[in-house]
């Protein structure tokens, strides 16, 4: 069967994936290390990973993920991810804005 679909997943399957070393590099280690205290980036990561939720900018990985059962959400600009966190009660409308 030839393949329809191809989901690249670089969060140590194919390269290693170290945020810690990213956000260090680019907002140095203390607000990283305030930013992870507030926020469970590897806990994400892993929903996303189990198909939780899914967002890309490409109609056709939408549609991919869309057929396998999971969540998605064509991204195509900050204010429709906004609105579409606060329709899944993620954040509220003032955290939103």
């Amino acid at each position: 069967m030839k393949p329809q679909a191809v989901i690249y997943d670089i969060g140590n399957v194919l390269i290693e994936w170290q945020p810690e070393r990213y956000y260090d590099r680019v907002i140095g280690e203390d607000r990283r290390r305030a930013m992870f205290a507030e926020i469970d980036l590897q806990g994400m990561h892993e929903l996303v990973d189990l198909g939780e939720h899914f967002t890309d900018d490409m109609p056709n990985n939408i549609t991919a993920a869309q057929a396998r059962g999971w969540q998605t959400h064509h991204f195509d600009g900050p204010k429709s991810c906004a609105e579409r966190l606060v329709s899944d009660g993620l954040v509220t409308q003032d955290q939103a804005a």
